[in-house]
Protein backbone atom coordinates (compact mmCIF):
# COMPACT_ATOMS: atom_id res chain seq x y z
CA UNK A 1 0.00 0.00 0.00
CA UNK A 2 1.72 3.13 -1.34
CA UNK A 3 0.66 6.57 -0.15
CA UNK A 4 -2.29 4.91 1.86
CA UNK A 5 -4.47 7.34 4.06
CA UNK A 6 -5.13 5.49 7.28
CA UNK A 7 -5.36 8.90 9.03
CA UNK A 8 -6.43 8.01 12.78
CA UNK A 9 -7.24 4.23 12.28
CA UNK A 10 -6.98 1.68 15.45
CA UNK A 11 -4.59 -1.40 14.79
CA UNK A 12 -4.09 -1.94 18.71
CA UNK A 13 -2.33 -5.50 18.85
CA UNK A 14 -2.11 -6.43 15.16
CA UNK A 15 0.53 -8.14 13.55
CA UNK A 16 1.60 -6.15 10.79
CA UNK A 17 5.04 -8.05 10.03
CA UNK A 18 6.68 -8.10 6.34
CA UNK A 19 4.34 -5.48 5.21
CA UNK A 20 4.91 -2.50 2.97
CA UNK A 21 3.44 0.65 4.04
CA UNK A 22 5.99 3.13 2.29
CA UNK A 23 4.37 7.10 2.55
CA UNK A 24 1.52 5.63 4.06
CA UNK A 25 -0.56 8.54 6.91
CA UNK A 26 -1.10 7.12 9.96
CA UNK A 27 -1.23 10.30 12.00
CA UNK A 28 -2.95 10.11 15.10
CA UNK A 29 -3.92 6.58 14.59
CA UNK A 30 -3.13 3.78 17.43
CA UNK A 31 -0.65 1.10 16.95
CA UNK A 32 -0.50 -0.44 20.60
CA UNK A 33 1.93 -3.65 20.70
CA UNK A 34 1.96 -3.65 16.89
CA UNK A 35 4.34 -5.42 15.10
CA UNK A 36 5.74 -3.84 12.39
CA UNK A 37 8.75 -6.87 12.17
CA UNK A 38 10.79 -6.59 8.45
CA UNK A 39 7.99 -3.96 7.18
CA UNK A 40 8.77 -0.86 5.16
CA UNK A 41 7.49 2.44 6.58
CA UNK A 42 9.74 4.19 4.49
CA UNK A 43 8.48 8.21 4.53
CA UNK A 44 5.59 7.06 6.73
CA UNK A 45 3.84 9.75 8.49
CA UNK A 46 3.24 8.79 12.48
CA UNK A 47 2.73 12.04 13.67
CA UNK A 48 1.23 11.69 17.28
CA UNK A 49 0.29 7.99 16.69
CA UNK A 50 0.17 5.85 20.20
CA UNK A 51 2.87 3.59 19.06
CA UNK A 52 3.30 2.11 22.87
CA UNK A 53 5.20 -1.11 22.82
CA UNK A 54 4.85 -1.46 18.82
CA UNK A 55 8.10 -3.92 17.65
CA UNK A 56 9.78 -2.19 14.09
CA UNK A 57 12.53 -4.58 14.51
CA UNK A 58 14.49 -4.93 11.19
CA UNK A 59 11.83 -2.39 9.04
CA UNK A 60 12.59 0.34 7.02
CA UNK A 61 11.68 3.21 8.60
CA UNK A 62 13.89 5.95 6.85
CA UNK A 63 12.23 9.27 6.45
CA UNK A 64 9.33 8.13 8.92
CA UNK A 65 7.69 11.51 11.05
CA UNK A 66 7.05 10.48 14.33
CA UNK A 67 7.00 13.54 15.21
CA UNK A 68 4.78 13.96 18.54
CA UNK A 69 3.92 9.81 18.46
CA UNK A 70 3.96 7.88 22.13
CA UNK A 71 6.86 5.22 21.18
CA UNK A 72 7.03 4.62 25.00
CA UNK A 73 8.30 0.96 25.43
CA UNK A 74 8.54 0.75 21.61
CA UNK A 75 11.66 -1.34 19.82
CA UNK A 76 13.54 -0.51 16.67
CA UNK A 77 16.74 -3.09 17.22
CA UNK A 78 18.21 -3.28 13.05
CA UNK A 79 15.82 -0.80 12.29
CA UNK A 80 16.58 1.73 8.89
CA UNK A 81 16.00 5.04 11.07
CA UNK A 82 18.26 7.25 8.54
CA UNK A 83 16.37 10.97 8.03
CA UNK A 84 14.02 9.98 10.43
CA UNK A 85 12.28 12.88 12.25
CA UNK A 86 11.03 12.70 15.79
Amino acid sequence: FVNTNLQGTIFDGSLMTDSFFAEANFEGGSFVGVDFTGSDLSKANFRGANLRNADFEISNCEGADFTGADLTGATFKGANLVGVKR
